[in-house]
C-alpha cells in the first residue's frame, strides 16, 4: 500500500498518522509537499524534514508547492519550526536550492543533508 506523499498541518486539524513520525529525540516528517498552516512544531530537539520520495530536489524559499520533484518549503512555514536544530534533507535528496531568503529565527542549529555524489 502506498502512503500519500503530502503533509497538511493547520489549526483544525491533525494529519493523518501515516505522516507523522515522532521519535524520543525529535520530530521526522517524511512527505514530498508539506504545508503547515496556522501552526507550531515545537520540539526541544530535531525537527527533520525530508522528501519521501528518493532523488527528489528540496526548494528553500519556495512561494510555491507544485513544482514536480520538488519539496518546496517557503519562509514562512520554516519560521513555524520552534525546535534546538532544524535539519532539512536526507542522505536521498538530490539538491537543495534556495529560490528566496530565508531567516530561521526559532532554530539556531541547522543542518542540510544531501545525497552522496553520483
Amino acid at each position: 500500500m502506498a502512503l500519500p506523499s503530502r503533509f497538511f498541518l493547520n489549526s483544525n486539524a491533525v494529519a493523518p498518522a501515516e505522516h507523522r513520525h515522532f521519535r524520543p529525540g525529535g520530530i521526522t516528517l517524511i512527505a514530498d509537499s508539506m504545508s503547515f498552516i496556522a501552526s507550531t512544531i515545537i520540539s526541544a530537539s530535531t525537527v527533520s524534514l525530508q522528501p519521501m520520495t528518493p532523488g527528489w530536489q528540496i526548494d528553500l524559499g519556495s512561494a510555491v508547492d507544485t513544482t514536480l520533484g520538488t519539496l518546496g518549503l517557503s519562509n514562512a512555514e520554516l519560521n513555524s519550526i520552534a525546535a534546538a536544530a532544524i535539519t532539512i534533507g536526507s542522505t536521498n535528496t538530490a539538491s537543495i536550492n534556495v529560490s528566496a531568503g530565508i531567516t530561521l529565527r526559532w532554530a539556531p542549529r541547522q543542518t542540510l543533508l544531501l545525497g552522496r555524489s553520483r
